[in-house]
């Protein structure tokens, strides 16, 4: 992996790379085949174990994953059975050693990406005493055993574990 910050684009055409240490930036525009710029395509991102960079599609109708190295994309589109990406979908990712798991914002379950095969797994389920709402996610983190999500308006977090899901109440 390398020593350098990657920054994920919103409503920017391209993905810019910063090396931290000259402190030089280099742009990438080699987007997949088929893929349109739009508005707010992306919101957040994570960097896996072999050096790829995974891009949280808000807007965008797929997932895009850069090889570090070489610059080149790949589009992943096989969203799971019975789930339907629509607008505003995800606000952040949480990588957690084998796949990035996609922090809900309008969508009505949790998505997690497979880094090495790209399959996707659709979680629906809700623990009983929680809520589900529009928007009800800011991000989140991984401890090393769960997956963590902050909600945005709320007083508990999200622990998706093995004993998944669970919620914390603070």
């Amino acid at each position: 992996v390398d020593r350098c910050v990657w920054l994920v684009p919103c409503n920017a055409d391209r993905v810019v790379r910063l090396n931290t240490s000259d402190l030089t930036m280099t742009a990438h525009r080699n987007w997949p085949a088929g893929f349109v710029h739009n508005q707010a395509n992306f919101k957040g991102g994570a960097i896996d174990a072999r050096g790829y960079i995974w891009l949280v599609p808000y807007a965008s109708p797929v997932v895009v994953s850069i090889e570090a190295a070489s610059g080149i994309t790949t589009a992943y589109s096989n969203w799971p059975k019975g789930f339907t990406k629509t607008h505003a979908n995800f606000v952040g990712g949480i990588y957690d050693g084998r796949g990035l798991w996609m922090v809900p914002h309008e969508s009505p379950a949790v998505v997690r990406i497979d880094t090495i095969s790209g399959n996707m797994q659709a979680y629906f389920s809700w623990p009983r005493v929680w809520w589900y709402s529009l928007g009800m996610f800011a991000g989140g983190c991984f401890d090393g055993s769960s997956v963590w999500m902050a909600p945005r308006d709320a007083d508990a977090l999200l622990e998706l574990g093995e004993e998944m899901p669970n919620v914390v109440v603070l």
